[in-house]
């Protein structure tokens, strides 16, 4: 090659905006610079900046469909050719240079679903699975109905048994366990297991090969789970003086023939049980005076 040599190069194909200055207003043309097969959208103009470079953008995809797979490319509906656009875009903006590429990236991350199936049919596995757990005594009968409960809770109230589980994103399911726990006044805690129990229903879902994605790892629900804990934080507990539990005490003996809380504070204070969720469900089988013993049994229900 001689040093007067120029090594040529092949340009990048992309199509021509060109700003028409009228007397009553300025548009802007699109010429498609020729590589199209359709001649009707060689050129075409625009009020605005912005509707020109959309329209570019999307002769952009249709020139570098028709080059790589021209055949493909006929059968194509508008409404594919139109959405290939955005993702490019999308693609641009990420430096991304192709939605092969995208794809490919993606790919690591995403396993396909193998089958379709309901929340209810989801719902109805997970449990099988579970209480095949518990009967083989790797978890508790406590764990296990707890989390059954919860889990039963969740697709009850949310009225989403019979959609397909791969319809359920991330958005709608965040707005729906926010707005239960605000509707409830769930504290952090219950909040966060309510959270946990859902991820595990999905997870399952992910793991037996009937849903792609768990949706509860979304960044979206990530980030909004994180910022309703710090928020739901539970107050710090009061401690009583011995003047106030003497107090406590006082009253409940006064009212032991009409309401009969007598038992209830003596053991709510001086055994440490939660009154709610444990001192609730307990009768006086529970407590053994000759033992000193006061039982907190697993899954009773409130009485």
């Amino acid at each position: 090659m001689s040093a007067n040599t120029k090594k040529s190069q092949k340009k990048e194909w992309s199509p021509v905006i060109r700003e028409r200055v009228g007397k009553r207003a300025t548009t802007y043309q699109v010429d498609s610079n020729g590589g199209l097969p359709d001649r009707n959208k060689g050129r075409k103009t625009f009020k605005s900046l912005g509707e020109a470079e959309v329209y570019a953008d999307k002769l952009k995809v249709e020139y570098y469909n028709y080059q790589n797979n021209k055949k493909e490319y006929t059968q194509l509906s508008e409404a594919q050719k139109e959405d290939a656009g955005k993702a490019i875009k999308i693609c641009e903006e990420l430096g991304i240079s192709t939605l092969t590429e995208a794809l490919n990236l993606l790919r690591p991350h995403y396993a396909p679903p193998s089958g379709i199936i309901t929340l209810n049919e989801l719902r109805d596995k997970f449990v099988e699975s579970y209480q095949a757990k518990r009967d083989g005594k790797i978890i508790s009968e406590r764990h296990y109905r707890t989390l059954k409960d919860r889990v039963v809770y969740f697709v009850r109230e949310s009225g989403w048994g019979e959609r397909l589980i791969k319809e359920i994103g991330a958005r709608e399911l965040w707005d729906w366990i926010w707005e239960r726990a605000k509707a409830n006044s769930w504290q952090r805690n219950t909040l966060k297991r309510y959270c946990d129990a859902v991820n595990q229903l999905f997870d399952y879902g992910v793991n037996i090969q009937n849903l792609g994605d768990n949706p509860m790892k979304s960044h979206v629900i990530k980030f909004e789970m994180s910022e309703a804990l710090a928020v739901a934080k539970r107050d710090a507990p009061i401690i009583l003086s011995v003047e106030q539990v003497g107090k406590l005490l006082e009253i409940a003996y006064s009212l032991r023939n009409e309401r009969g809380m007598l038992g209830f504070m003596a053991i709510t204070l001086f055994t440490g049980a939660r009154p709610e969720s444990e001192v609730f469900r307990m009768t006086w089988e529970d407590v053994d005076f000759e033992e000193g013993c006061v039982y907190v049994r697993p899954n009773k229900p409130k009485n």
